[in-house]
């Protein structure tokens, strides 16, 4: 069977496994809304929740500060609950089976956790705990 290709611009994709090898330390960093502490960031749609850690929050407002005028940041996600994570992989877990018959249960899940973090691991995915983003730019 031949492997997958990937993008080799943008390196060789990790293993899922690689994050389970990362150490996870609570901070107590609280969530917040990211509309009160960077204000100029839109939310993309009304579904969402606007709740990310203070660090990312502080993050995300200096990206938006130092765009070039006449761009900005609008929120695709911030906090996640659980069950909406496990919605989104097994969504694309079945757009990837319809893609790819071919591939086994290993090249699949390679494919599937390229786009989102699978729920299942010691990890938990980083929008379950408010530390990842998803935006766009706008203009």
């Amino acid at each position: 069977m031949r492997r997958a290709a990937w993008d080799r611009t943008k390196g060789r994709p990790e293993p899922i496994r690689a994050l389970d090898r990362v150490r996870l330390v609570e901070d107590g960093s609280p969530l917040v809304d990211l509309r009160e502490v960077a204000p100029s960031i839109r939310l993309a749609r009304p579904q969402v929740i606007p709740y990310v850690r203070l660090r990312v929050a502080e993050m995300c407002r200096d990206a938006a500060a130092s765009l070039p005028a006449g761009f900005g940041l609008s929120l695709i996600e911030g906090w996640r609950p659980i069950e909406r994570q496990q919605r989104i992989y097994d969504f694309f877990w079945r757009a990837a089976r319809e893609a790819f018959p071919e591939r086994d249960y290993a090249a699949l899940r390679r494919t599937v956790c390229r786009w989102v973090a699978p729920t299942d691991r010691p990890a938990p995915p980083g929008h379950c705990t408010g530390a990842a983003v998803d935006v766009w730019l706008t203009d």
